[in-house]
């Protein structure tokens, strides 16, 4: 039987959250809660609430939000890991043999790392896993065969994931996921063609471009008077891919 959208429950998984520069997670999750899904956020790390869009605090998002970051220090960490290792015992006690096996996972379990990932997952049910950028996808896939997590997961794919990913890290470094998840969304067709020439099975890559509700930016005519200057304002990270260089070059001319 197909579930009803309001029995739908969704699991986000990102780097870093909340984010002021990633307001389309924000808005995602906003959106699919007015449509009666339920969300919960993981994230690996716990981002800035400072300048953050409203709609975090309208959603109380904060609530939702779980954090898989194990402490810094080794004290806090060990402390911290008895009453996870004892939550895990209790509703699932193979998932903690795997969780600590060192000859499988090597430094991330004897670091306690995976015990601390994995432990806010526990007891939980969901329907799909929506991993946002692929870094965050391939750290979730420890978290997915110590669970046995089998339900769909589906990936996107946004920018540096597919370009300084590519470049920096080994050529196999997506080569678990592009079995494991079931659908990769990207940016654009230029995107799909570049991931699908790393290897990304063609028939699992969607270009759904990330929108922005049009309605929140009503339409102001704006005209400007001979002898006026042109004053342009561009937002945007101050690297290389942005393209401020080009746009110095073009306002020059």
């Amino acid at each position: 039987m197909a579930l009803d959208k309001h029995d739908l429950r969704v699991a986000f998984v990102t780097d870093v959250f909340p984010v002021i520069s990633q307001t389309f997670i924000i808005n995602q999750v906003a959106d699919l809660l007015d449509r009666g899904v339920q969300v919960e956020i993981f994230t690996y790390n716990r981002g800035s609430r400072e300048n953050i869009s409203s709609r975090y605090e309208t959603y109380r998002m904060e609530e939702r939000t779980h954090y898989l970051q194990r402490p810094p220090s080794t004290l806090r960490r060990l402390t911290g890991a008895l009453p996870r290792a004892f939550r895990i015992l209790r509703t699932n006690p193979l998932a903690l043999v795997r969780a600590i096996n060192c000859f499988k996972y090597g430094r991330k379990a004897f670091s306690l790392r995976l015990l601390f990932e994995v432990a806010p997952f526990v007891g939980k049910r969901f329907d799909i896993v929506h991993c946002h950028f692929g870094t965050s996808a391939v750290s979730f896939l420890d978290i997915k065969d110590i669970l046995k997590i089998d339900i769909p997961l589906v990936t996107t794919l946004y920018g540096f994931d597919v370009s300084s990913v590519f470049q920096k890290s080994p050529a196999q470094f997506y080569d678990k996921l592009k079995c494991e998840s079931s659908l990769f969304l990207v940016m654009s067709d230029n995107m799909k063609q570049r991931v699908v020439a790393h290897g990304f099975p063609e028939h699992k890559v969607k270009v759904h471009p990330a929108s922005i509700d049009v309605s929140s930016y009503p339409f102001c005519e704006r005209k400007q008077r001979v002898g006026e200057p042109i004053e342009i304002v561009s937002v945007g990270r101050l690297v290389e891919k942005k393209g401020f260089d080009d746009l110095l070059r073009a306002l020059a001319i």
